[in-house]
């Protein structure tokens, strides 16, 4: 398999993880974004 389809295969297999992810936890968005925002709240929470 060439660079794009190694790529392209990981790509996919990242945003399906993503996908399952929020489907299972029940978030709203992508996954990356969502967790950063809560650990963002909660870092200001702590100070």
């Amino acid at each position: 398999m060439g660079i794009f389809g190694k790529s392209f295969s990981q790509e996919l297999g990242k945003n399906t993880g993503k996908w399952a992810s929020n489907k299972i936890f029940g978030n709203t968005g992508w996954a990356t974004p969502r967790r950063h925002v809560i650990e963002v709240e909660q870092r200001k929470k702590a100070t």
